[in-house]
């Protein structure tokens, strides 16, 4: 074993992160240690990479070959595993979702890459990676793209930020596309019925396992990206690992992405700043979006593969 990989909190939690890392370390023997896989992400990227798995309650049994791998990495800095105190290896990491946690590791690896870790002065080194892996999406490239869709948390959709007030009711009557929506949070019951109520049930999306997104996503020519802010942090959102990975450009507020640093089609408050470019973008323009990202994830992987390997 050359890669080790640590799932702590039971497959509920940064199962997706497990992508970044394979492709990162693709080639190299690794193994990866966690007890369930809610969203079948395992599933998916066996699909993509090739890599052994391991329940993680015979992981003291392992312990001699773990202390000898290249690198030993905890998907989740915040949830603490007593098993991490037995590992001797040097080369441990662990990766931070958020400003709190942290166990008896010394180096971090952050998603978001303009925000300090929570104790700059506890890591000997730090390393910010994007989470965005190469997805099975090829085979869908010449369907016809007719949807947008927006990802994230629908609880605000229309309290608080009121984002459906101010960027959709009237979206029918302006839009040559479809509208569509995922929702990722557990948000409320009302909310998700009120959303159902006004795009209908077809249009609202929940639950998607992951091995199906490739197909999920094959109409899908836009994601609008929700800003991620929790307890007064910038975080990662996974809604630009699945839009990247599956090569499908986003339309993100610029604040935030001067922040996570990814090619997006930028708006300063609202989504609607950007509705008649997307509208009237030709098919010349809209490649040139796709050809952005693929030159940007070949850039940051090399980046990567050279602080890491």
């Amino acid at each position: 074993m050359d890669i080790c990989i640590i799932e702590p909190c039971g497959g509920h939690k940064h199962m997706e992160c497990i992508g970044f890392l394979l492709d990162i370390f693709k080639g190299l023997n690794i193994k990866i240690y966690y007890s369930r896989d809610k969203h079948d992400w395992i599933k998916y990227f066996k699909q993509l990479y090739n890599f052994n798995t391991e329940n993680i309650s015979n992981i003291l049994r392992d312990i001699n070959e773990i202390n000898n791998c290249k690198k030993v990495i905890n998907l989740t800095a915040d949830k603490f595993f007593p098993f991490f105190s037995k590992i001797k290896n040097v080369n441990k990491y662990e990766i931070h979702h958020l400003k709190k946690g942290g166990n008896s590791i010394d180096k971090v690896i952050r998603l978001v890459k303009n925000v300090e870790t929570y104790n700059r002065k506890r890591y000997r080194q730090k390393y910010h990676c994007y989470s965005i892996f190469e997805g099975n999406s090829k085979q869908y490239e010449n369907e016809e793209k007719n949807i947008v869709m927006w990802i994230g948390w629908c609880h605000n959709l229309f309290k608080g930020e009121n984002i459906y007030e101010k960027n959709f009711k009237d979206w029918n009557d302006k839009m040559k596309y479809k509208l569509h929506f995922f929702w990722t949070g557990t948000g409320r019951a009302y909310e998700k019925r009120r959303l159902i109520e006004l795009v209908g049930k077809d249009n609202v999306h929940r639950g998607i396992k992951s091995p199906y997104l490739p197909h999920f996503f094959k109409n899908v020519k836009f994601i609008m990206i929700r800003t991620i802010l929790i307890y007064g942090e910038r975080l990662w959102t996974g809604a630009i690992t699945l839009a990247l990975s599956h090569n499908i450009p986003i339309i993100i507020k610029k604040s935030y992405r001067d922040i996570v640093d990814v090619p997006g089609i930028t708006y300063e408050k609202n989504y609607y700043e950007v509705y008649d470019k997307i509208n009237n973008m030709s098919d010349e323009d809209y490649k040139k979006e796709i050809d952005k990202i693929k030159k940007f994830k070949l850039e940051i992987r090399e980046k990567e593969r050279k602080e890491l390997l």
